[in-house]
């Protein structure tokens, strides 16, 4: 599994004061003066800008977190939604606003979700790609007497996935042998092969198994055989090639006695 680097909302929306001001870590805030028992409008970072340098295509998301800069004052603020976008103005999954701490006075990092969380939805790598993948957020104000204030510095996310499978590259291997004199040899790929095969019709006695180690036996005739050899993983086949020589005994023979 990969985990990207966190990254900042390129753009804000929701129509706090200072909105903009949630694309940076800079203690430069957007702020919501609430009175007695109102909330917050719904305060929204997206555009994360993720490309397929962070997330490769064919990748598979497997969790996503976001966090978010926070603090009030002077009095307790209530969490009513923490949630994640596909789409702008379009909140899915799960509201984690019941998994919220409570919100500290002085500024403090926030973070949901996690590796193996997917907010109880579906996400492809071009859903957080897109410039709606966003995350929303607004409290409200229980106090029935007395204003209080939310400060929002940024809203971060970061996405965890499994990045895609490449077919396996088989490495070229010869062998020799005498007829009637069984043998044989190992084959190699990269990519972590899960089966190997030998597509096509192989040699009379020539098998492989499932860890790519090519057999042939004593009924394998003799011959020069270009035998292909396939190994298989989830990104597709790669195929190779196993240059087999198989001489005659009797030609061994001659050519030790230096007869043509």
């Amino acid at each position: 599994m990969a985990t990207t680097s966190w990254k900042f909302c390129r753009r804000a929306a929701g129509g706090w004061s200072g909105t903009n001001n949630i694309t940076a870590e800079d203690a430069v805030n957007a702020d919501w003066a609430m009175g007695a028992g109102n909330a917050t409008a719904v305060l929204v970072g997206d555009d994360f800008g993720f490309t397929d340098e962070d997330i490769p295509v064919g990748s598979t998301i497997t969790g996503i977190e976001a966090r978010i800069k926070v603090s009030r004052w002077p009095y307790v603020v209530a969490v009513q939604r923490f949630s994640l976008r596909k789409v702008v103005s379009t909140n899915v999954g799960d509201n984690k606003a019941g998994s919220f701490p409570t919100i500290a006075q002085s500024l403090t990092k926030y973070t949901l979700g996690g590796a193996a969380d997917l907010w109880g939805t579906t996400w492809s790598e071009a859903d957080v790609k897109a410039a709606g993948f966003g995350v929303a957020f607004q409290v409200s104000n229980p106090d029935g007497k007395y204003s209080t204030t939310c400060y929002v510095d940024c809203i971060e996310a970061r996405i965890h996935f499994t990045p895609p499978v490449s077919a396996p590259v088989v490495t070229a291997n010869s062998a020799s042998a005498i007829a009637g004199v069984g043998g044989t040899v190992q084959m190699a790929a990269t990519n972590t092969p899960t089966s190997w095969s030998l597509p096509g019709s192989p040699p009379t006695g020539v098998s492989i198994n499932s860890s790519g180690l090519v057999t042939w036996t004593t009924a394998t005739p003799a011959g020069v055989y270009s035998i292909t050899v396939r190994a298989t993983n989830a990104g597709g086949n790669g195929d190779g090639t196993l240059t087999l020589t198989i001489t005659a005994a009797g030609h061994i023979r001659r050519a030790l006695l230096g007869v043509g």
